[in-house]
């Protein structure tokens, strides 16, 4: 009997063709924002640099208008060092080259730190942030930059969306093996179908061209794909116009190397022997022909 495949080979050629294209543009395109991101850094940072120095009168004392418009540079200079430093990480982790940096710390240092960075922002629209922790913590293994990255756009998020004189609550606590971050906020919510796409790059719950919120919808993206590295869980619980509460866990012994994860794998595909599960007639079968076999050995 013949059969005519050469359809199904054509396919499958065509099919192997187009994921070759497929993959060599995603590696152009990583390789293109991450060049683009370094030309764009080195004249961003002499911008901000020089726009502090002129702001602080290191060449000499500024007229009040001059002054403000440094401030306004200075600003607008960290806002695009940040945009960039988002791309640059959200190519990073779609491209599988972020590594992590893993070391032992405790994670009560993150809170501090985290409230420092958005003090300002919060600050400016009268935001109460309430944090919620255990007394003691044992130390964690983890990427201490990329946890404290999570918790800096979490709470950024939660900051921008919420209206001015809002509260927003930042929780860190044990759950079992695994550290628990939370942070929760009373603002704009999101509907079922954004909360559906919430992680896609680029995302923005405000939407259109007049927006209300700045932002390049890059920070939950960054998160979910930092919290994947780390091997831990992403949730979210939205109601529009009522609030927000992402919730994430991290293991506290960091994540499993790739040998830890096939033996965890091969001890699962080891399954003990009982012979009361195997009573089929085969297998009866099988036991008395032995039986049968050692009678006739012994006589």
């Amino acid at each position: 009997m013949l059969q005519d495949i050469s359809e199904q080979k054509r396919l499958e050629e065509e099919i192997s063709k187009v994921k070759k294209l497929a993959e060599t543009a995603n590696n152009e395109k990583a390789h293109f924002l991450a060049m683009m991101g370094h030309e764009l850094r080195t004249p961003l940072n002499a911008i901000v640099g020089f726009s502090e120095m002129m702001e602080n009168g290191i060449g000499g004392e500024l007229a009040p208008k001059h002054k403000e418009y440094t401030q306004l540079i200075s600003q607008s200079g960290h806002h695009l060092v940040a945009v960039v430093n988002s791309i640059l990480d959200m190519s990073k982790i779609k491209a599988g080259k972020f590594e992590l940096d893993l070391n032992n710390f405790n994670p009560q240092d993150l809170i501090s730190q985290s409230l420092h960075m958005v003090s300002k922002e919060a600050n400016e629209k009268n935001i109460i942030i309430k944090v919620n922790k255990d007394k003691h913590f044992p130390d964690i293994k983890a990427d201490q930059r990329a946890c404290l990255q999570i918790i800096i756009n979490l709470l950024s998020n939660a900051i921008k969306f919420s209206k001015d004189g809002a509260l927003v609550t930042l929780s860190l606590n044990l759950r079992g093996r695994s550290l628990k971050i939370e942070v929760k906020d009373n603002g704009i919510g999101m509907s079922n179908q954004l909360i559906a796409r919430l992680g896609e790059p680029f995302l923005q719950a405000d939407r259109g061209v007049a927006r209300n919120y700045e932002g390049t919808g890059l920070g939950i993206s960054i998160v979910k794909g930092l919290v994947a590295l780390h091997q831990g869980s992403f949730s979210v619980q939205s109601t529009l116009n009522i609030g927000t509460n992402i919730s994430i866990l991290l293991p506290m012994k960091g994540p499993k190397t790739q040998d830890e994860q096939s033996a965890k794998i091969n001890s699962k595909t080891i399954v003990p022997f009982d012979v009361r599960k195997q009573q089929s007639k085969p297998f009866k079968q099988h036991l008395l022909e032995v039986e049968l076999k050692n009678k006739r050995a012994a006589q």
